[in-house]
């Protein structure tokens, strides 16, 4: 297996008004990427006022001071590049991408969006709509709505329970002051990473940065952080109807955060359960009984303790049947070692999705700043080395630690027409298959900054294990 480090050679700056600066060197291509990453997501807004995150990074290049209405995308596409935007629970980033030629264009503009942007009273109106459309558009979708109904059932205070991009009727109600309040807020220097990666020269780079981001003024951001959440005390269950005609499950078990030790046991945990035709919920479900349509397994934890989550679609009658087989799946790494074959194999899927996610400028300038976000840009490196060396007794050891019954919520979203699932029966059916031994109520947290797995350390959101995936626009 490769072991390519990230972090090898990257040069680490932080200038006086507390904005942290990444700079790797790379000149296999003539490119490079310019990232800014904020500290603040959906998590941190209140329960009254939320979507205010996404919906800021859908104005933030709309145009500043210095820059009208649209002319920073022309500048930018003018020069060759593109850039882009993403929000997620604990992070805003936005990125350009521009041949190295034109490093100082896109630094400008960068900086001129992140420091001076004006919010538009016409862009507003319009990008209202745009925003609450995209909003609704998770709704209308079956798994995307069955996904946000299971964080909701799972989360009961904690912030994570919300959609990333707000509920329609609250993004109808921001005002223009709101939005303008929080950017003046969070987007401050000592609240932001900057990572550049690509064929620049260091030394001119670094003056060309503290020159174009110096005079950006800090001031102390008043930080709202997401209430802690209670141990779950059983298992719950929800089933909802809808103009659909395909049956859906969605179920989550909590788990701690990223920094955790048991995080990269977790993703393995994930990646031989749903990733590739080969992994076992597909073999089972899909391929040989079949009973499913579609399933996956995925590792969704970021700074605070998260959630493991299964999915599956399948025909309306078969809710039962995929349920419990998702289940049984999951009570088998408990008790059956996982071979060293198929562990290898998740291994090299592995580290084939980490290379294809660092063969670009922009895909290492993510993970650089993702991680710093974390505490330490080098717990990317740190997470990776974990996960290649996760055994079996460690799939064995999380399964049974995170797997119990009173540990699980779960989501039926089903036909109108369809027979609803029985609450008291569905529950007899999850202890029926899941055992309860070993398990955890409350979820430990790691040590900010470091992760720790075995001798040496780890860290992962989307994310823990998996990066959450950010809801972005262009």
């Amino acid at each position: 297996m490769s072991t390519r480090r990230l972090c090898d050679g990257v040069l680490e700056r932080t200038l006086p008004n507390g904005l942290r600066v990444l700079l790797k060197p790379d000149d296999g291509n003539p490119i490079v990427a310019v990232n800014v990453w904020f500290g603040v997501g959906s998590v941190h807004e209140s329960e009254e006022i939320n979507g205010l995150a996404h919906f800021q990074e859908h104005m933030v290049f709309k145009g500043t001071e210095r820059f009208g209405v649209g002319e920073i995308p022309r500048l930018v596409r003018g020069v060759g590049g593109n850039l882009n935007a993403g929000t997620s629970y604990s992070y805003t980033m936005y990125y350009v991408v521009v041949p190295c030629e034109a490093f100082d264009t896109a630094l400008d503009v960068q900086a001129d969006a992140m420091m001076h942007s004006t919010f538009d009273p016409g862009e507003f109106a319009r990008e209202r709509e745009v925003v609450i459309d995209e909003a609704r558009m998770y709704d209308d979708r079956p798994e995307s709505f069955t996904f946000y109904r299971t964080m909701e059932l799972a989360f009961t205070r904690h912030t994570y329970r919300r959609p990333i991009a707000g509920y329609p009727r609250i993004v109808e109600r921001i005002t223009r002051d709101q939005l303008v309040a929080f950017y003046r807020n969070w987007y401050r220097p000592s609240n932001a990473v900057l990572v550049v990666v690509g064929d620049v020269d260091p030394d001119a780079a670094f003056e060309r940065i503290a020159r174009t981001y110096g005079d950006w003024e800090d001031a102390p951001v008043e930080r709202r952080e997401p209430p802690e959440e209670p141990p779950q005390d059983g298992p719950r269950f929800r089933a909802l109807t809808g103009a659909i005609d395909h049956g859906y499950l969605g179920a989550a078990f909590h788990v701690p955060d990223i920094v955790h030790a048991d995080a990269p046991a977790l993703e393995m945990l994930a990646e031989l359960l749903g990733s590739g035709r080969s992994a076992r919920l597909r073999r089972r479900l899909v391929e040989r009984e079949p009973i499913a349509t579609s399933v996956s397994a995925s590792l969704l934890a970021e700074r605070w303790p998260g959630v493991f989550l299964l999915s599956a679609s399948m025909e309306p009658s078969r809710w039962d049947a995929v349920r419990d087989a998702m289940l049984e799946e999951i009570e088998r790494f408990k008790h059956e070692p996982v071979p060293e074959a198929e562990l290898e194999k998740a291994r090299r899927q592995l580290e084939r999705d980490l290379a294809g996610e660092l063969e670009t400028v922009e895909g290492q300038a993510s993970t650089l700043g993702y991680y710093a976000l974390l505490g330490d840009h080098r717990l990317a490196d740190r997470h990776h080395e974990a996960i290649r060396a996760v055994g079996a007794d460690d799939v064995a050891r999380v399964a049974r630690r995170y797997f119990h019954p009173d540990n699980l919520s779960l989501v039926g979203y089903l036909p109108e027409s369809a027979a609803r699932p029985d609450d008291d029966a569905v529950i007899e059916a999850v202890r029926g298959v899941l055992g309860g031994e070993g398990g955890v109520r409350e979820m430990g947290r790691g040590e900010p900054g470091r992760a720790v797995s075995g001798a040496e350390g780890a860290g992962a959101d989307g994310a823990g294990a998996e990066r959450a995936a950010a809801v972005g626009a262009e």
